[in-house]
């Protein structure tokens, strides 16, 4: 039987990309998935957890209450081990593909991918002991400034919407009004890291595994075959150039042929996060370091 790989790490960090590619690949990761690749099922329960504590995936830490309140804790577990075993479960699961019915006994390789994970893995571990952990860092700066783009192009969407919508309903203009500012996303991405860093350390040096978002881009097939042996795929050269072609190598570092952040780097180099992964910065393009 084959036991979940769960994907984590910080939004706008690869989660989805590598989510995608894995899939490509053969990895299960749901017949529901909506448009950053999450399966709708283990979206609606980390949705469910996050609310149970009045957080959102830009307020993530509250969920350490519901982690530390033991009779809590124990209620959800309790209560999601039944519900992973009812029907629901065909939410996610494909017979015709999985030839399963139930999420405790996959005879395929599976899994799924929510950035949110980083803080409720401790939950998904109990229910999954032997789960694999795939974790991915991505430079805090790129990171931070993609989610300020989306942020800034989800406004602009809303404006013209509001414009002419009938006003009918209460709708969410942008994902996080706190993200628009770059500042408050380093800052969450700071948050994920650290829990990251965290909840690593509680798993079985055999089953996680951590990359960096920037080898991924930059893989020539190395690394694409350590993370597919991770996860139980059996795959050839072949179909690893094949998987190559998914990513964009360009979208590593982007951050150093910006001025603009290029200046909020040099304000945040020092924090500890960025060090721990980045150590060897700043590199410019080609791979050499900066004087």
């Amino acid at each position: 039987m084959y036991q979940p790989v769960v994907i984590m790490g910080m939004h706008r960090s690869g989660t989805g990309m590598l989510a995608r590619i894995l899939e490509d690949l053969g990895l299960f990761v749901g017949k529901e998935k909506e448009r950053n690749h999450e399966a709708i099922f283990f979206l609606r329960i980390n949705d469910w957890i996050l609310n149970l504590c009045g957080g959102a995936w830009d307020n993530p830490e509250v969920v350490d209450s519901l982690l530390k309140n033991k009779e809590l804790f124990e209620m959800v577990t309790s209560y999601l081990q039944k519900y992973l075993r009812s029907p629901k479960n065909q939410e996610f699961l494909d017979s015709n593909q999985t030839g399963s019915f139930n999420l405790f006994s996959m005879t395929i390789p599976w899994g799924w991918k929510d950035p949110r994970n980083t803080f409720i893995l401790p939950i998904w571990l109990t229910l999954f002991p032997q789960a694999k952990v795939l974790y991915i860092v991505r430079n805090g700066v790129d990171a931070a400034a993609s989610l300020k783009t989306r942020g800034e192009e989800e406004l602009q969407a809303s404006k013209l919407w509001a414009a002419n919508a009938n006003s009918n309903y209460l709708p969410r203009f942008v994902t996080s009004v706190s993200c628009l500012n770059l500042e408050n996303g380093f800052k969450l991405w700071e948050t994920y890291v650290s829990k990251g860093v965290e909840t690593l350390n509680t798993v079985n040096p055999t089953n996680k595994m951590e990359i960096r978002y920037e080898d991924l881009v930059s893989d020539k097939g190395k690394l694409l075959t350590a993370l597919c042996d991770f996860a139980g795929l059996k795959v050839g050269p072949v179909e690893i150039k094949a998987a190559l072609t998914m990513i964009n190598p360009h979208k590593a570092f982007v951050y150093q042929s910006n001025p603009s952040l290029l200046n909020f780097y040099d304000k945040v180099k020092n924090s500890p996060m960025l060090k721990q992964y980045y150590p060897d910065e700043f590199y410019r393009k080609g791979g050499t370091k900066a004087a």
